[in-house]
Parts: C-alpha cells; structure tokens; sequence
C-alpha cells in the first residue's frame, strides 16, 4: 500500500526508467521536505536503479530528468539526502554538480544507525 499512497499523492512525482521494455530504475522528486527549506526548495526523494544497469549512462538520464522536472516546476534549487557510506552514490551526485550542505540526520533502523548527508544544487530556469 506504501506505493499506493505515493503515487496517488498529488505532492509528490514518480519518474521511470525503462530499458527493452522493462523498467530499470525510478526517481521521486516534490518540495522539500526538510525544516530549514525555503519555499522554492525541491527535493530528490530517492532516485533507485537495478544494478545490473550500473555504468550505463541511465542514472545519469535519470538525474537529469529530475532535475529537469524540478525546474519545470519553479524551485531554484534542490537537496537530495544519501548514506554517508555510499561512496558510489556521493561520486555520482558530485560528478553531476551536487554539494554537499553541511547538513546531516540519524536514523536508527532495526537497530541500525544510518546517517545521512545532505547534497544542494542550485537550478538554473531556461529562458
């Protein structure tokens, strides 16, 4: 039901990527979610790709197509929270102009403690 209420959610906008014919990954993106965002913040909720498709471009198509979207719907800039000890992920959001902000939160999930940076990017609007 988790999927149910994200995509009926008028806040919040799914994005796929499909390869032959079969999706390869998915990106959620709306406004920001965090306390200190201004009103033109948007977010990368979560952005997933299988990883049998890794190092073929399409994170890359993925990204931009969030970002893109973001900008189509008026917010200047976005954040996107990732794990700390996602290397991978922290290379990919970097090469791709993201920053990090200083920012970071503690999550305790059965038991575990996950904590997580914060990334900016400032979104230039096409004229």
């Amino acid at each position: 039901m988790k999927w149910a209420g994200i995509l009926s959610d008028p806040k919040q906008h799914v994005l796929v990527i499909e390869k032959d014919r079969e999706i390869k990954g998915f990106g959620g993106y709306g406004k920001s979610r965090d306390e200190d965002a201004l009103k033109r913040v948007g977010e990368v909720y979560a952005i997933y790709l299988d990883h049998t498709v890794f190092g073929a471009g399409l994170g890359t198509i993925l990204l931009g197509e969030l970002e893109k979207a973001l900008r189509e719907n008026n917010f200047t800039s976005a954040t996107l929270w990732v794990l700390a000890t996602n290397v991978q992920a922290r290379k990919f959001y970097e090469a791709k102009g993201w920053t990090l902000d200083g920012r970071e939160k503690i999550e305790i999930k059965d038991g575990t403690k996950l904590v997580e940076v914060r990334y900016r990017k400032e979104l230039k609007l096409k004229k």
